[in-house]
């Protein structure tokens, strides 16, 4: 007998179309976690989302109208953010979003219509009610984000205008990452597109870390200077300067390290003994080192010290015109991976928006560089118009393996 009841309740809630919206929503809610931060990913969770509400309309809505209003919205808000993620382009992406919010704010009209109906309450109205309740608040997340993306100073922390509820949420994200790529692409996209955000530093320090975690010092080092000329008050500025002084010694680069061991002592306080007892071991091989030259004119320095030294031009001072095209010694690094795949996918999204990039390396590691340029100056200039459309490089140079 409790068998037989316990068969007929469920027959009875699964026949209700509620009971399914309702599921099928809170898994999708709770999908999003374990689906994949690749742009694939979110293409995908986005079309079966857009599959479950225009479903939902028609099963409430009964209606042509209802049907042909939440396909006229679906479609261009997976259309925006294919668009979007393949040209990396931001405002496609807040127009995916606009028209995804109007098909959320379709779907609740028919499910409040649906629930309030004045009939008897039923327990797929309850179901329904409970899915409007989800919905409402996945609605209420992409009309933050919209307004976030046109004003960016509705929201503000301390003062401070711009999106950084959002960057917060991306660094905790690239903190808690499965893989360190999907680490790195947050980190940099907090840099990169929240400059403000109380957390742009914190993610130079990790960029920094995973540099020197895949053997690339010069990315490290760059990433920690910026790191200190950035965030004078930052807390963690002995320790980038412990890292910063070790990597400039190992790159050889002593005028750099001395530099910044006599910055990075005056700015860690007397009480941390444990950190001015590692920093004051280098000390000693600062003795004869003149650590008052900048640290532009210490990596110009590093840059000459790889010309050939059996050339007449080595044993004088450089006062010759900048080398042809042909003997390019600076490029422009914006990643490197582990794994030539990861490598080729960046460099074709970045050749989809018209940019001149390449995969220099026949190993690990696989390095996306753009441009090739004469001085060093040519190329922080083209750094700095990369960084205009949001795109994170750095100047290096061009090894024995980009030739």
């Amino acid at each position: 007998m409790a068998i037989q009841s316990t068969r007929d309740a469920l027959s009875r809630i699964f026949y209700q179309r509620c009971f399914w919206l309702f599921a099928v929503v809170l898994a999708l809610i709770g999908a999003v976690s374990f689906v994949p931060s690749s742009d694939q990913g979110r293409l995908v969770l986005n079309i079966l989302n857009m599959f479950v509400l225009i479903a939902a309309v028609a099963a409430v809505g009964r209606t042509t109208l209802s049907f042909t209003i939440s396909l006229m919205l679906a479609i261009p808000a997976v259309w925006f953010q294919y668009s979007g993620l393949w040209n990396d382009d931001d405002r496609e992406l807040a127009m995916s979003w606009m028209f995804s919010a109007g098909l959320y704010f379709v779907t609740t009209l028919y499910l409040l219509r649906y629930v309030f109906q004045p009939k008897v309450m039923t327990p797929d109205k309850l179901f329904g009610a409970a899915a409007t309740y989800l919905i409402i608040g996945v609605l209420w997340a992409y009309i933050y984000a919209i307004v976030g993306y046109f004003n960016p100073q509705s929201f503000m922390v301390v003062g401070q205008p711009g999106h950084l509820v959002y960057a917060d949420a991306l660094y905790w994200r690239a903190a808690l990452a499965a893989s360190s790529i999907d680490a790195e692409l947050d980190y940099k996209r907090v840099v990169v597109e929240f400059p403000l955000s109380e957390r742009a530093g914190d993610a130079l320090f990790q960029l920094a870390q995973l540099e020197i975690a895949r053997g690339d010092r010069a990315a490290a080092i760059t990433h920690l200077d910026r790191f200190l000329l950035e965030n004078p008050s930052s807390d963690d500025r002995g320790r980038a300067g412990l890292m910063l002084v070790r990597l400039a010694f190992d790159q050889n680069e002593p005028q750099h390290a001395c530099g910044v061991l006599r910055r990075a002592l005056q700015d860690v306080p007397s009480a941390e003994v444990e950190l001015r007892n590692q920093l004051d071991y280098f000390s000693p091989r600062c003795v004869n080192v003149d650590s008052t030259r900048s640290t532009p004119t210490n990596a110009t320095a590093r840059d000459t010290t790889h010309r050939d030294s059996t050339s007449p031009s080595a044993t004088r001072r450089d006062t010759t015109p900048a080398p042809r095209a042909s003997k390019a010694k600076y490029t422009l690094q914006v990643a490197a991976y582990g794994s030539r795949a990861d490598a080729d996918a960046l460099a074709k999204r970045l050749k989809a928006r018209g940019i001149d990039v390449r995969v220099s390396g026949t190993a690990r590691m696989f390095r996306v560089r753009i441009g090739r340029y004469e001085t060093r100056a040519a190329a922080a200039a083209a750094a700095r118009d990369l960084k205009a459309k949001k795109i994170d490089a750095f100047v290096t140079e061009i090894g024995g393996d980009d030739k």
